[in-house]
C-alpha cells in the first residue's frame, strides 16, 4: 500500500506542465514537513510515561489535522495550485510517510521495552 501511494503521488512529476509539477512538489513537501514534526514528537515521547506518550499521540493527530487543513486552504485558495494533483500528491505522500513512521515507531517501541535494546532504555530508566 505504501509503495502504491508513493507511485501514484509521484505520477504528476512526469507531467510536463510546470503548474502540475509545482503542485505535486508542494504537496510532497508539506506532507514531509508534517511527518517530520510529528515523527520527532513521537520519538521524543517513546521513553516517557504512558500518559505523555498518549498526550503526544493524540496531540499529534490534532497537529496533523491543523497543518494539513491549513496547507490545503493555502495551497488551493491562495496559491491556486492544481487541486487534484496537489491533493493527490499530498495525501499519497502523507500515507506513505505515515506508514513508514508507524513501522519505525513499532520497531523503536519494541527496542525500548527490551532490556539492553537501545539508548532509549536508559532514558526510560532515568525517567523513573
Amino acid at each position: 500500500m505504501t509503495i502504491l501511494s508513493a507511485l501514484l503521488s509521484a505520477y504528476p512529476l512526469s507531467v510536463t506542465s510546470s503548474l502540475h509539477r509545482t503542485s505535486a512538489v508542494v504537496g510532497w513537501g508539506i506532507s514531509f514537513v508534517v511527518c517530520v514534526v510529528s515523527g520527532y514528537l513521537a520519538f521524543w515521547s517513546l521513553g516517557r510515561s504512558h500518559n505523555t506518550f498518549l498526550l503526544v499521540a493524540l496531540g499529534g493527530i490534532v497537529l496533523r489535522l491543523a497543518l494539513i487543513s491549513g496547507a490545503v486552504f493555502v495551497g488551493i485558495s491562495l496559491l491556486h495550485l492544481h487541486t487534484v494533483i496537489f491533493l493527490g500528491s499530498l495525501l499519497g505522500s502523507y500515507t506513505m510517510y505515515h506508514g513508514l513512521e508507524i513501522i519505525v515507531l513499532n520497531q523503536s517501541k519494541a527496542l525500548v521495552r527490551m532490556p539492553g535494546g537501545s539508548g532509549a532504555v536508559a532514558r526510560s530508566d532515568e525517567a523513573r
